[in-house]
């Protein structure tokens, strides 16, 4: 009986047994890098190795060790004994220290004889020219603005992720023969149609670009009322904003919302930065706790539990103030996002500018 129950539970144990499967912290990460295999080969001082592993699976290992919001800690098995391993900050020691041009895998198959074109030239469409110049296929990349990147070059600022580093890595698809027309709009200065008779196969990769404002309120298309993309694109064109002055406050709890109140720290002509969300506190907020320590440190003020109730202008028809309503709750029973407010619980501030940082569109114009 002893016997039998010492194999039952060796064939459970066997059965159940992760040993061969994937770590955490690589299946948790969208493009499945293998964390566990690079930080091994870090730890032996085997850095040559451990960029080639990481290149194996993304092209931007210098901007992701910068921006990624690395969901790969939130898993990581080291956190139920201390702390979650640095694992973008590794990444980005390993790409700053060991990355070299010289060594990116350039191998591709022969040429297959077919065209594709790809619209847009951010992250999305530059991974897929890669797949697509690797597997022998010739790639035409049109872009409407004057640079790579995309939301990377004009959402997120330049303090947080210097522009060389975008044009060094972006380059590799210039390395496998890719072809980039700049400055070129599908539906204005090409016709879709035309690409598809022109191209064996079209590839879609536009992003959000349309960013979003609350339409339900009065007043929101009001003079000094912008939404985080357009706010975010004209700094990094001109590291100035020509709308945005005096006592900023953006409206939103994410990551964006932390790049826009920052950014507006910076301007020449900004009084004070602050951030108003529904979220009760801090830990709550969607935004990486880095970004909102970070906006903390250069002196952001957070508004938490509050949402806007009403937007007033002054005589030349610009924001000058909000009142803002107490949120009590931010979902229903059903778990569905329906924000609760105490409209009698009120308050009123004094701003300049107002940016909503709460979402953003396709446009598929």
């Amino acid at each position: 009986m002893l016997k039998k129950e010492i194999v039952e539970n060796m064939k459970h144990i066997v059965d159940n047994c992760m040993g061969d499967s994937k770590s955490a912290c690589t299946t948790t990460c969208p493009m499945n890098t293998d964390v566990k295999k690079y930080i091994a080969l870090m730890g032996a001082n085997r850095g040559e190795e451990a960029i080639k592993v990481i290149r194996e699976e993304l092209f931007t290992p210098r901007i992701l060790g910068r921006v990624c919001a690395h969901p790969c800690e939130s898993a990581c098995r080291r956190a139920k004994e201390d702390e979650a391993i640095s694992i973008a900050g590794l990444k980005r020691y390993i790409a700053d220290n060991y990355d070299n041009p010289d060594m990116w895998d350039l191998s591709k198959k022969d040429s297959t004889g077919k065209k594709v074109a790809i619209i847009g030239f951010g992250p999305a469409g530059a991974q897929g020219a890669i797949t697509l110049l690797k597997e022998g296929h010739e790639v035409t990349i049109f872009e409407k603005n004057s640079f790579s990147g995309g939301m990377l070059r004009y959402g997120i600022p330049e303090y947080r992720l210097p522009r060389d580093i975008i044009e060094s890595e972006f380059d590799l698809i210039n390395r496998l023969g890719g072809k980039v027309k700049f400055n070129i709009e599908v539906g204005k200065d090409i016709c879709f149609e035309t690409l598809e008779k022109e191209y064996d196969a079209v590839l879609v990769s536009i992003g959000k670009q349309i960013g979003r404002k609350d339409k339900a309120l009065d007043n929101h298309d009001a003079k000094g009322i912008l939404t985080a993309v357009e706010f975010l694109k004209e700094i990094s064109l001109t590291r100035e904003s020509k709308e945005a002055k005096g006592n900023i406050l953006t409206v939103g709890g994410g990551d964006v919302a932390m790049d826009c109140a920052r950014s507006a720290l910076r301007l020449k002509n900004s009084k004070n930065s602050y951030v108003l969300f529904l979220e009760k506190n801090l830990e709550a907020l969607t935004a990486s706790k880095h970004e909102v320590e970070s906006a903390m440190a250069e002196g952001v003020k957070f508004i938490p539990s509050f949402g806007i109730k009403e937007i007033l202008i002054n005589k030349e028809g610009r924001v000058n103030e909000v009142i803002i309503k107490k949120c009590e709750s931010l979902f229903n029973e059903n778990g569905e996002f329906s924000p609760k407010f105490n409209e009698k619980e009120i308050e009123k501030i004094d701003i300049d500018t107002l940016i909503f940082a709460i979402g953003q569109g396709v446009d598929l114009t």
